[in-house]
């Protein structure tokens, strides 16, 4: 089975050429209902708690079952300008219950227009109890067949209902707990189903900030099958004969047998339609005319600048970046702090 993702025209040349796939903590979600359905309960002061665990410790994989939705290249695809992407995935790390606690062949998100009461007893305490520990890393077979047959529903309610505004993504989750408790880091980690990274960047000497909050890359590289350019993508408007600055999204696609579209729309309808295009759109060119780059600083930057250029032998070749940290200021030549 294919399910896909939309993504932006940098994000999705990087998720082409990584073949990674990035699952987000819950708490960063533009929608901040998101987690939320239980909280209409008879103790919603118990049941804030676990689900702020959970929204600590859980990362969600959003995948769609369309690739042509207009609404959603609009909001997910940078205006048209991105790629949709379809991974096959029949693979234990979308579909294993060691590997997720919610796996793709369950994880169809459930739109709803209310949210129904719900009283909190001794049990259901106990139930989402249990749910806290599987967000901390417990095996879900080691409880008993009794107790999973309680988590089940209350973990789908808690991890896939949302409000029906939102049923025309047909949204299909998998969800993975991030860390064990129950198990060293170095193990957990050691499997290539379960290690991650996030996206980090020097920003001065020995300190690093993450690039983007909440997002984890995992190691496990995915099947891409189908690939489809959005109808204003950069790449389908490129002129012959122009420079290409690199190859290898388009190497992976040939040599594995994408399938690669363009995205147009339908006439006489407001829907949209593919056609197949050569591997050949996937070769970045080089920028040679318009705005290539552009620089400017003033205040303290500029001051710091002053200072420095003048001591540096470099060329056309090396690429330098400032940073201000906290105030510090730092210039990177090439990757390498300058001292």
């Amino acid at each position: 089975m294919i399910l896909y993702k939309y993504y932006g025209f940098s994000s999705g040349m990087a998720a082409l050429g990584s073949r990674k796939l990035g699952f987000r903590n819950p708490a960063y979600f533009n929608d901040p209902f998101e987690l939320s359905y239980l909280n209409n309960s008879s103790d919603s002061n118990f049941v804030s708690k676990k689900i702020d665990a959970l929204k600590e410790s859980l990362v969600i994989l959003s995948l769609t079952r369309t690739a042509f939705n207009p609404l959603m290249w609009a909001h997910y695809a940078e205006d048209h300008k991105g790629f949709v992407i379809g991974y096959d995935i029949e693979d234990e790390f979308f579909l294993s219950g060691k590997y997720n606690i919610i796996s793709a062949n369950e994880g169809d998100v459930i739109y709803t227009t209310e949210k129904e009461r719900i009283d909190i007893s001794d049990d259901l305490k106990e139930t989402l109890h249990n749910i806290f520990h599987i967000g901390q890393g417990e095996e879900m077979n080691s409880f008993s067949k009794e107790k999973l047959e309680k988590i089940a529903p209350i973990l789908k309610k808690a991890l896939l209902y949302k409000h029906s505004c939102w049923a025309y993504e047909e949204e299909v989750r998998v969800i993975k707990v991030l860390n064990s408790v129950f198990e060293e880091c170095h193990v957990w980690q050691s499997d290539l189903n379960r290690a991650f990274c996030s996206l980090n960047q020097l920003v001065a000497p020995g300190i690093g900030s993450v690039i983007v909050p909440g997002l984890y890359l995992y190691s496990k590289e995915a099947k891409i099958r189908e690939v489809y350019l959005g109808m204003r993508n950069p790449l389908l408007s490129r002129h012959q004969n122009v420079e290409i600055k690199s190859r290898s999204v388009y190497e992976l696609a040939k040599n594995l047998a994408w399938s690669v579209n363009k995205v147009s729309m339908s006439e006489g309808s407001w829907g949209l339609k593919s056609t197949a295009i050569s591997h050949n759109f996937l070769m970045v060119p080089e920028q040679t005319k318009g705005l290539i780059n552009s620089l400017s600083f003033t205040g303290r930057e500029a001051e710091y600048l002053s200072k420095v250029l003048p001591e540096l032998v470099g060329s056309a070749d090396d690429c330098y970046e400032l940073t201000n940290w906290s105030g510090e200021l730092n210039l990177k030549k090439n990757g390498e702090f300058i001292e």
